[in-house]
């Protein structure tokens, strides 16, 4: 990540400018600026935090939003060959619970506290975990997307925690009730009842 600094139009003020990628779309260079009072040496020493801050993925490259990436990164997906019924999938927890949600967020404002908090409301609405992961995966792969084309310089998403998915132990039907299920299975469809009997 590279920045630099030059005199600003008041006197003991700077402009700071940071390269923070490419835009994927125009090839061009993106560019940061912001302007600070000071020294020449509190100049550097600004310049140098947001240059951290852009190494940690917390400053952006636009003003792209998440119901943008959500889009071009599920058609990434698609084009990289992934099972129809996954996107698909994809899809439908994208409209259906992320959008809602962060949308309108841009990208690179994006937390894992927010992912967090957002995963949470998601539960008290009474969402079943494997739902919740469902969104936790679809995030995962647009923002890695979103990664490498340099719309973000960090992920935010390998920090954020969905909750745990409970593994069910089924319950077996008792033998005693394996005669009457076939039953009902056969008055309903034949076909269902092979099946049972399989």
């Amino acid at each position: 990540m590279r920045g630099s600094k030059r005199r600003g139009r008041r006197t003991g003020s700077w402009e700071l400018r940071l390269e923070v990628g490419f835009d994927p779309l125009t090839g061009r260079r993106i560019q940061r600026s912001r302007t600070i009072e000071g020294t020449a040496k509190e100049a550097d020493a600004a310049l140098a935090e947001w240059i951290t801050e852009a190494n940690r993925g917390h400053v952006g490259t636009g003003s792209r939003t998440v119901a943008q990436l959500l889009t071009e990164g599920i058609d990434q997906a698609a084009s990289e060959g992934l099972e129809r019924s996954t996107i698909q999938g994809y899809r439908r927890v994208a409209r259906c619970q992320i959008e809602p949600a962060l949308g309108k967020r841009k990208v690179h404002a994006v937390t894992a506290e927010e992912l967090d908090r957002f995963y949470r409301a998601l539960a008290a609405q009474g969402y079943a975990a494997g739902t919740i992961k469902q969104c936790h995966a679809v995030l995962r792969r647009v923002f890695r997307t979103a990664e490498r084309w340099g719309w973000v310089s960090r992920s935010p998403v390998p920090q954020a925690r969905p909750p745990m998915v409970k593994s069910i132990d089924p319950i077996p039907v008792p033998v005693v009730m394996i005669p009457r299920l076939i039953e009902c299975a056969r008055e309903t469809d034949p076909i269902l009842a092979m099946i049972v009997v399989m």
